[in-house]
C-alpha cells in the first residue's frame, strides 16, 4: 500500500506540474503579442517553466527510488514544491488546481507516514526473536533486514544504538 501510494503521489505530481509546464509555454508564446508587459510575462513564465522543469524532475527521481529510506528527502521536496505551487493557485485564484495539487501532497505525505507491512512484520519478528540471542546475532540480523530492505538505514542505525545502549546498562 505504501508503494501505491508513492507511485499514485508522483505520477499524479509529474502530470500536473507537466500541465503547468505545457500552460507556461503558451504564455511564452503569447507574451510576444503583448505590447505592454509582455517582457515580464515571459520572465514570469520562464520562471514558472523552470519550475515546472525541477518539479518533474524531482518527482521522476522519488519514484524512480521507490520506498528506500534513502528516498525521505526527495519525498518532501516533492511536498515542499507541489505545496507551493497549491497556495500560488489559492492565492491566484485557481481554486479547482489549487485542489489538485493538494491531491498528490496528501498521498506523498501516506506514503511516508503509512507503515510498510513487510517493515512492520520484520521489526516484530526481530523483536520476537531477539530474546535470547546474542549482540552479534541480533545485529546479524539487523544487517540482514536492512540489506532486504525490510527496514531502513536509519531504523538499522536505532537498532543498533539500542543495542549498544542495552549493553552499557
Amino acid at each position: 500500500m505504501k508503494k501505491g501510494f508513492n507511485i499514485a503521489a508522483n505520477v499524479c505530481t509529474i502530470v500536473l506540474m507537466g500541465i503547468m509546464a505545457i500552460g507556461s509555454l503558451v504564455l511564452i508564446s503569447a507574451s510576444s503579442l503583448i505590447e505592454e508587459g509582455g517582457e515580464i510575462l515571459r520572465t514570469i513564465s520562464i520562471i514558472l517553466l523552470l519550475f515546472c522543469i525541477a518539479t518533474i524532475v524531482i518527482a521522476a527521481l522519488t519514484l524512480a527510488k521507490g520506498n528506500r529510506g534513502k528516498a525521505l528527502g526527495l519525498k518532501i521536496t516533492v511536498i515542499v514544491l507541489v505545496g507551493i505551487t497549491a497556495v500560488l493557485e489559492f492565492v491566484g485564484g485557481g481554486v479547482v488546481y489549487g485542489i489538485l495539487c493538494l491531491i498528490p501532497i496528501g498521498l506523498e505525505i501516506a506514503s511516508v507516514c503509512v507503515p510498510d507491512k513487510k517493515e512492520q512484520a520484520a521489526t516484530e519478528t526481530f523483536e520476537q526473536s531477539a530474546n535470547g540471542q546474542s549482540v552479534d546475532e541480533k545485529i546479524a540480523e539487523l544487517k540482514r533486514l536492512k540489506d532486504l530492505h525490510a527496514i531502513s538505514d536509519e531504523q538499522y542505525e536505532q537498532a543498533v544504538s539500542k543495542i549498544v545502549n542495552d549493553l552499557k546498562k
